[in-house]
Protein backbone atom coordinates (compact mmCIF):
# COMPACT_ATOMS: atom_id res chain seq x y z
CA UNK A 1 0.00 0.00 0.00
CA UNK A 2 2.63 2.50 -1.09
CA UNK A 3 2.92 5.35 -3.55
CA UNK A 4 5.91 4.71 -5.77
CA UNK A 5 7.48 7.25 -8.14
CA UNK A 6 10.54 6.16 -10.12
CA UNK A 7 11.13 8.51 -13.00
CA UNK A 8 11.97 11.95 -14.31
CA UNK A 9 9.93 15.11 -14.89
CA UNK A 10 11.34 17.91 -17.06
CA UNK A 11 9.73 21.33 -17.12
CA UNK A 12 11.80 24.24 -18.40
CA UNK A 13 14.98 24.43 -16.34
CA UNK A 14 13.63 21.87 -13.83
CA UNK A 15 14.77 18.28 -14.13
CA UNK A 16 13.27 16.35 -11.26
CA UNK A 17 14.64 12.84 -10.87
CA UNK A 18 12.56 10.88 -8.40
CA UNK A 19 13.07 7.60 -6.58
CA UNK A 20 10.38 7.83 -3.91
CA UNK A 21 8.28 5.35 -2.00
CA UNK A 22 5.71 6.99 0.25
CA UNK A 23 3.89 4.80 2.81
CA UNK A 24 0.53 5.38 4.41
CA UNK A 25 0.25 8.21 6.92
CA UNK A 26 1.27 11.86 6.63
CA UNK A 27 4.36 12.68 4.59
CA UNK A 28 5.73 16.23 4.70
CA UNK A 29 7.78 17.46 1.74
CA UNK A 30 10.06 20.44 2.35
CA UNK A 31 12.79 22.19 0.39
CA UNK A 32 13.64 25.49 -1.30
CA UNK A 33 11.50 27.16 -3.93
CA UNK A 34 12.04 25.59 -7.33
CA UNK A 35 13.08 22.20 -5.97
CA UNK A 36 9.98 20.48 -7.35
CA UNK A 37 7.76 20.05 -4.28
CA UNK A 38 4.55 21.10 -5.98
CA UNK A 39 5.53 19.16 -9.10
CA UNK A 40 5.48 15.93 -7.10
CA UNK A 41 1.91 16.66 -6.04
CA UNK A 42 0.90 17.47 -9.60
CA UNK A 43 2.37 14.18 -10.80
CA UNK A 44 0.39 12.22 -8.22
CA UNK A 45 -2.78 14.18 -9.00
CA UNK A 46 -2.46 13.54 -12.72
CA UNK A 47 -1.94 17.19 -13.61
CA UNK A 48 1.56 16.42 -14.91
CA UNK A 49 3.01 13.35 -16.61
CA UNK A 50 6.43 11.81 -16.19
CA UNK A 51 8.86 12.18 -19.09
CA UNK A 52 10.47 8.91 -18.08
CA UNK A 53 9.60 6.16 -15.63
CA UNK A 54 6.56 4.98 -13.74
CA UNK A 55 4.18 6.06 -10.96
CA UNK A 56 2.07 3.53 -9.07
CA UNK A 57 -0.45 4.06 -6.28
CA UNK A 58 -1.20 1.08 -4.06
CA UNK A 59 -0.19 -1.32 -6.81
CA UNK A 60 -2.11 0.42 -9.59
CA UNK A 61 -0.09 1.94 -12.44
CA UNK A 62 -1.17 5.55 -12.98
CA UNK A 63 1.62 6.80 -15.24
CA UNK A 64 4.06 4.68 -17.23
CA UNK A 65 5.90 6.16 -20.20
CA UNK A 66 7.15 2.78 -21.39
CA UNK A 67 3.65 1.35 -21.86
CA UNK A 68 1.78 4.58 -22.57
CA UNK A 69 -0.47 4.22 -19.52
CA UNK A 70 -1.75 7.49 -18.08
CA UNK A 71 -4.78 7.58 -15.79
CA UNK A 72 -6.44 11.02 -16.03
CA UNK A 73 -6.80 13.19 -12.94
CA UNK A 74 -10.57 12.89 -12.71
CA UNK A 75 -10.47 9.11 -12.34
CA UNK A 76 -7.66 8.92 -9.76
CA UNK A 77 -8.57 8.32 -6.12
CA UNK A 78 -6.72 11.52 -5.24
CA UNK A 79 -7.75 15.00 -4.08
CA UNK A 80 -5.60 18.14 -4.04
CA UNK A 81 -5.65 21.51 -2.31
CA UNK A 82 -3.58 24.15 -4.10
CA UNK A 83 -1.64 27.12 -2.73
CA UNK A 84 -4.27 29.39 -4.27
CA UNK A 85 -7.79 28.03 -3.61
CA UNK A 86 -9.51 26.86 -6.76
CA UNK A 87 -13.21 27.30 -6.20
CA UNK A 88 -16.05 27.56 -8.68
CA UNK A 89 -16.91 31.28 -8.65
CA UNK A 90 -20.59 30.74 -9.50
CA UNK A 91 -21.17 28.27 -6.64
CA UNK A 92 -21.66 29.00 -2.94
CA UNK A 93 -19.31 27.65 -0.29
CA UNK A 94 -21.72 24.79 0.40
CA UNK A 95 -22.12 24.00 -3.28
CA UNK A 96 -18.35 23.99 -3.80
CA UNK A 97 -17.84 21.52 -0.96
CA UNK A 98 -20.74 19.42 -2.23
CA UNK A 99 -19.44 19.34 -5.81
CA UNK A 100 -17.25 16.21 -5.49
CA UNK A 101 -20.15 14.46 -3.81
CA UNK A 102 -22.37 15.34 -6.76
CA UNK A 103 -19.69 13.93 -9.05
CA UNK A 104 -19.92 10.67 -7.12
CA UNK A 105 -23.63 10.33 -7.84
CA UNK A 106 -25.37 12.00 -4.89
CA UNK A 107 -28.25 14.32 -5.67
CA UNK A 108 -28.12 17.98 -4.62
CA UNK A 109 -29.99 17.48 -1.36
CA UNK A 110 -27.87 14.51 -0.29
CA UNK A 111 -24.62 16.18 -1.29
CA UNK A 112 -25.45 19.39 0.59
CA UNK A 113 -26.34 17.47 3.74
CA UNK A 114 -23.09 15.51 3.53
CA UNK A 115 -21.03 18.66 2.84
CA UNK A 116 -22.20 20.63 5.86
CA UNK A 117 -20.16 18.70 8.46
CA UNK A 118 -16.99 19.28 6.43
CA UNK A 119 -17.68 23.02 6.37
CA UNK A 120 -18.19 22.98 10.13
CA UNK A 121 -14.94 21.09 10.70
CA UNK A 122 -12.87 23.79 8.97
CA UNK A 123 -14.72 26.67 10.60
CA UNK A 124 -16.68 27.64 7.50
CA UNK A 125 -20.14 26.74 8.75
CA UNK A 126 -21.20 30.40 8.81
CA UNK A 127 -20.11 30.96 5.19
CA UNK A 128 -22.28 28.39 3.43
CA UNK A 129 -24.34 30.82 1.34
CA UNK A 130 -21.44 33.03 0.23
CA UNK A 131 -19.75 32.87 -3.14
CA UNK A 132 -15.93 32.94 -3.45
CA UNK A 133 -15.65 36.64 -4.34
CA UNK A 134 -16.99 37.48 -0.88
CA UNK A 135 -14.48 35.31 0.98
CA UNK A 136 -11.14 36.31 2.45
CA UNK A 137 -8.10 34.33 1.38
CA UNK A 138 -8.22 32.29 4.56
CA UNK A 139 -11.94 31.58 4.22
CA UNK A 140 -11.44 30.45 0.63
CA UNK A 141 -8.61 28.15 1.69
CA UNK A 142 -10.77 26.65 4.45
CA UNK A 143 -13.43 25.97 1.83
CA UNK A 144 -10.87 24.34 -0.46
CA UNK A 145 -9.64 22.11 2.37
CA UNK A 146 -13.22 21.08 3.18
CA UNK A 147 -13.79 20.26 -0.50
CA UNK A 148 -10.69 18.05 -0.57
CA UNK A 149 -11.90 16.28 2.57
CA UNK A 150 -15.36 15.75 1.11
CA UNK A 151 -13.98 13.72 -1.79
CA UNK A 152 -13.05 10.97 0.70
CA UNK A 153 -10.13 10.12 -1.57
CA UNK A 154 -7.55 7.61 -0.38
CA UNK A 155 -4.81 10.20 -0.96
CA UNK A 156 -5.05 13.92 -0.19
CA UNK A 157 -2.41 16.29 -1.52
CA UNK A 158 -1.88 19.57 0.34
CA UNK A 159 0.21 22.33 -1.26
CA UNK A 160 1.02 24.87 1.49
CA UNK A 161 -2.53 24.51 2.87
CA UNK A 162 -2.01 26.87 5.82
CA UNK A 163 -0.36 29.68 3.88
CA UNK A 164 -3.39 31.97 3.81
CA UNK A 165 -5.04 30.83 7.04
CA UNK A 166 -5.04 33.49 9.74
CA UNK A 167 -2.58 32.93 12.58
CA UNK A 168 -5.33 32.28 15.10
CA UNK A 169 -6.76 29.46 13.00
CA UNK A 170 -3.53 27.82 11.85
CA UNK A 171 -3.15 25.54 14.87
CA UNK A 172 -6.76 24.37 14.63
CA UNK A 173 -6.56 23.58 10.91
CA UNK A 174 -3.18 21.87 11.38
CA UNK A 175 -4.68 19.66 14.06
CA UNK A 176 -7.63 18.89 11.80
CA UNK A 177 -5.33 17.85 8.95
CA UNK A 178 -3.34 15.66 11.32
CA UNK A 179 -6.46 13.78 12.39
CA UNK A 180 -7.98 13.12 8.97
CA UNK A 181 -9.18 9.56 8.48
CA UNK A 182 -7.49 9.58 5.06
CA UNK A 183 -5.03 6.72 4.53
CA UNK A 184 -2.36 8.90 2.90
CA UNK A 185 -1.71 12.67 3.13
CA UNK A 186 1.17 14.33 1.29
CA UNK A 187 1.83 17.80 2.63
CA UNK A 188 4.12 20.35 0.95
CA UNK A 189 5.19 22.97 3.47
CA UNK A 190 7.84 25.54 4.40
CA UNK A 191 6.83 25.44 8.05
CA UNK A 192 9.06 23.19 10.20
CA UNK A 193 6.15 22.72 12.60
CA UNK A 194 4.21 20.89 9.90
CA UNK A 195 7.20 18.69 9.10
CA UNK A 196 7.83 17.90 12.75
CA UNK A 197 4.33 16.54 13.31
CA UNK A 198 4.23 14.42 10.13
CA UNK A 199 4.79 10.68 10.18
CA UNK A 200 7.40 10.90 7.42
CA UNK A 201 9.56 13.73 6.08
CA UNK A 202 11.22 14.22 2.70
CA UNK A 203 13.55 17.13 1.94
CA UNK A 204 14.25 18.13 -1.64
CA UNK A 205 17.34 20.07 -2.68
CA UNK A 206 18.50 22.10 -5.65
CA UNK A 207 21.28 20.81 -7.89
Amino acid sequence: MNLRIDGTLRRGTLELKLDLELPLGITAITGPNGAGKSSILRLVAGLEALDEGCLTLDGVVLDDRATGIFVPAETRDVSMTFQQPRLFPHLTVLQNIAYPLRRRGHNATEASAMARPFAERVGAGHLLDLRPHRLSGGQAQRTAIATAMATRASTILLDEPLGSIDEAGTADIRQLLLTLDTPRVIWVTHDPTDADVADHHITLGLH
